[in-house]
């Protein structure tokens, strides 16, 4: 039986042994910002190094002399790659247009890359039946939500982390021509789909209110700059919901008067699906990962009334969990697997923990995807919307890095 070297509760992957077998570096992921967090080494003795920080981290592997790390990160469709010496000095190796991703280096110094080529899209099908269709539009390739009649589906830019203004459009889920709405970094649809909220990053941070019909847009002025990751209308007039970074604290739940203002915190340290409709129904619950409490795994799953009072865990999920959104009545909620194909969506009841399948979810060609991303269903279920990544590579040999 071996030694436990460290446990954390947050992601650590690309593990990779040292030549000479007594280190072993890896990536460690504490944000939910996928490719942001630190390189870190681990001798014979359990010692923990963190050697870097990094944003857009895509791939790592032993330098030829086995003292080096030699990392790959991408950002902005270019990407390079780094050697990282024990004194945390570094220099860069390459750099080359696309997503690259080192796989592993030979002790000649050639190494072995693959350039990626990821294809964002949104698959969906009306109420009315018939076959799944492409819902993108132009530059919008991710869907958020749908309509509560079930016959709408907003789409943006599938920049998920990033802050690019994009354009925003409602589009028929029978397949008809979308409708602009405005632009946006975020967006939200409102329970009756006469509103989208969205968050832009000028100074100073603000929501707006742009109608989907006639009408000029309304100012929801902040009293305080936010960085808005996610945000949802609360039903009711009660305001907003936003999954927002105040400067100097971690990433909080907060909630915002119909008129903004002063934002309420409501748990910090959570974390909220992204193309997820995580409040209820009636308003008076979130549901989110608590960090707080666990890491992102079987038993995370918590409702954060919105009124105030304790966070409630939830009974009945399992590893790999993924929330789509609520039921309905609002008493379960509707849960999906990223890992695999096809993507198995089921009913939690709240009450008994119970779970029922509802449907699968799978493009009619699979070819270089590994999972579905999001998934959206309209309240009655009978329309849905489901977003995907599809990955083709192309494996390269690299020689002459020095």
């Amino acid at each position: 039986m071996g030694t436990l070297a460290w446990e954390t509760p947050y992601s650590i992957h690309s593990l990779r042994v040292s030549p000479r077998g007594d280190q072993v570096a890896c990536f460690s992921e504490p944000s939910t910002i996928r490719g942001t967090g630190k390189i870190v080494v681990l001798d014979a003795t359990g010692r923990r190094t963190e050697l870097a920080d990094v944003v857009g981290f895509t791939g790592l592997a032993w330098g030829p002399d086995g003292q080096e790390i030699w990392y790959s990160l991408e950002a902005e469709g270019s990407s390079r790659i780094f050697a990282l010496a024990p004194s945390r000095k570094q220099r860069l190796l390459l750099h080359q247009a696309g997503r690259l991703r080192l796989l592993d280096a030979a002790r000649d110094g050639r190494i072995l890359v693959s350039l990626d080529n990821d294809l964002k899209g949104v698959m969906g099908r009306s109420s009315a039946g018939g076959q799944e269709r492409d819902l993108g539009w132009n530059e919008a390739n991710m869907a958020t939500q749908i309509s509560a009649d079930g016959k709408l589906v907003l789409l943006g830019r599938g920049d998920d982390f990033g802050t690019l203004l994009g354009s925003i459009y409602l589009r028929p889920l029978d397949g008809s021509p979308a409708m602009p709405v405005g632009q946006g970094e975020r967006f939200a649809l409102s329970p009756d789909g006469r509103e989208v909220l969205t968050w832009t990053s000028n100074s100073p941070s603000q929501l707006s209110l742009i109608p989907t019909g006639s009408g000029a847009p309304k100012t929801i002025p902040l009293d305080e700059s936010l960085f808005v990751s996610r945000l949802w209308f609360l039903p009711g007039n009660q305001g907003f919901l936003l999954w927002a970074i105040i400067p100097g604290r971690k990433v909080s739940l907060l909630v915002v008067g119909p008129e903004g203002g002063k934002a309420r915190p409501l748990l910090e340290g959570a974390s909220v699906w992204w193309g997820a409709e995580p409040v209820s129904p009636d308003g008076q619950h979130v549901a989110v990962i608590d960090y707080n409490r666990a890491n992102v795994s079987a038993g995370d799953l918590k409702l954060v009334p919105v009124g105030g009072g304790p966070v409630v865990g939830v009974r009945g999920t399992r590893e790999g969990d993924i929330l789509s959104g609520w039921t309905a009545d609002p008493l379960g909620l509707l849960l999906f697997n990223r890992d695999g194909l096809p993507c198995r969506l089921v009913r939690l009841d709240l009450a008994t923990g119970r779970r029922d399948p509802l449907g699968e979810f799978m493009p009619a060609d699979p070819s270089g995807i590994s999972g579905i991303q999001e998934i959206q269903v309209s309240r009655d279920g009978r329309s849905y919307s489901y977003n995907y990544v599809r990955r083709l590579s192309d494996l390269y040999l690299v020689e002459g890095l020095k």
